[in-house]
């Protein structure tokens, strides 16, 4: 090897490794540091679907609603068409006050009329 190809690998090298260098500072300076999942406090997922427009995969997700709950919700709205507020799910075979309260939290407000809601 020539001494100009001796110096050029040499060069090399040094700008590598001051790259290295570099990104070793820079993810030094960071505070993504690894947690003890253990010491941490619970956080609960807020999960909130839109009655009018949830499919039953969505809907069988709501805590106490299951797959077959979730079908006859949007056999009855496919049926009968948008409700037209929360309370009216009680028409559902199935839905009573106490699983109506329960699935509650995890509904969008209704922001549209039945008409609106019908000429889409």
């Amino acid at each position: 090897m020539r001494l100009n190809e001796q110096w050029a690998v040499a060069g090399a090298l040094l700008v590598s490794a001051a790259i290295i260098g570099g990104y070793v500072l820079f993810l030094s300076g960071r505070n993504d540091r690894l947690i003890d999942i253990d010491d941490q406090k619970y956080q609960p997922a807020h999960y909130a679907v839109d009655i009018n427009n949830a499919p039953w995969p969505e809907l069988a997700n709501i805590p106490g609603v299951g797959r077959n709950l979730a079908e006859t919700i949007v056999q009855h709205r496919d049926e009968f068409g948008p409700f037209a507020k929360i309370d009216d799910l009680v028409q559902v075979p199935g839905v009573g006050q106490g699983t109506l309260e329960a699935m509650r939290p995890h509904l969008l407000p209704i922001t549209s009329t039945p008409s609106q809601l019908s000429s889409k």
